[in-house]
């Protein structure tokens, strides 16, 4: 089956669909062909063990593959504890279904980051700003040439569309294998697309995405909250950043299990 090898991210999702939302992203300890059985990581999230066998009817994990997308149905058999590591036995119940990027557990993380407009958003934007310039007629009777030129290029220089878009400051929410959620004072739009700039783990990522949800940010010090959805993300990169949320959950679940002090 597509996917299904020791070491293969997958998205467990406790619902009917992989529209609803992820329940976290886990890893794949060993898998049996024979028996279509996965062996996988249960990450702990605030010392509670997510608990599959509480969770009722089947559940869907999705695998990350080379290419693209795989969907399986899965059931609950029972939960392992190897050394301290907790694992859950589930059964693949069906050949599995090729889906759409769209679904990602969302790591919670704050941090600086960068974006700027695609190019040809930039000029959407600069063509809005547009001032239409205007002379002062003083400095036509003054006859001061130089007065006139300075007034002008003034005017002007709003107008002309800069050749490198800009880059914006922005705090990061939340990042998943899908998109970002960030604070920024920058005014955008829904359906803007811009180029996202960010550090994970010491690797500069660069990621273009769209605009999906703009809101006010109420008790913040920013004006605006936007959700960005990658288009297309770069399988390089995206794996990259389903490695970082992974290994950021199992430091979480360390740092959980560690021995208190006495």
């Amino acid at each position: 089956m597509l996917g299904l090898k020791e070491g293969t991210l997958l998205d467990v999702t406790l619902a009917a669909t992989v529209s609803k939302e992820t329940a976290y992203t886990s890893k794949i300890y060993d898998y049996n062909r024979a028996s279509k059985t996965v062996l996988m990581y249960i990450p702990r999230k605030y010392g509670v063990d997510l608990d599959l066998s509480k969770h009722k009817g089947n559940f869907l994990i999705v695998a990350y593959t080379n290419r693209y997308l795989v969907k399986y149905k899965c059931s609950f058999l029972k939960h392992i504890d190897e050394d301290g590591v907790v694992l859950a036995a589930i059964k693949v119940l069906d050949e599995g279904d090729k889906v759409q990027r769209r679904q990602f557990y969302r790591l919670y993380k704050t941090m600086d980051i960068k974006f700027d407009l695609e190019a040809k958003e930039a000029k959407k934007v600069s063509a809005k700003s547009k001032l239409k310039p205007t002379i002062n007629p003083d400095l036509m009777k003054a006859g001061s040439l130089e007065e006139f030129l300075d007034s002008f290029e003034a005017l002007t220089a709003e107008e002309k569309p800069k050749e490198d878009s800009e880059s914006y400051p922005g705090t990061l929410i939340d990042i998943s294998g899908g998109g970002i959620h960030f604070y920024s004072n920058q005014k955008l739009e829904k359906e803007n697309v811009i180029n996202v700039h960010f550090v994970l783990d010491g690797k500069e990522l660069s990621v273009k995405g769209e605009i999906i949800n703009k809101v006010e940010s109420l008790g913040t010090n920013f004006l605006f909250e936007y959700r960005v959805q990658f288009i297309k993300p770069p399988m390089e990169a995206q794996k990259y950043i389903l490695d970082y949320i992974w290994k950021e959950q199992r430091m979480q679940q360390k740092i959980v299990k560690a021995p208190k002090s006495v």
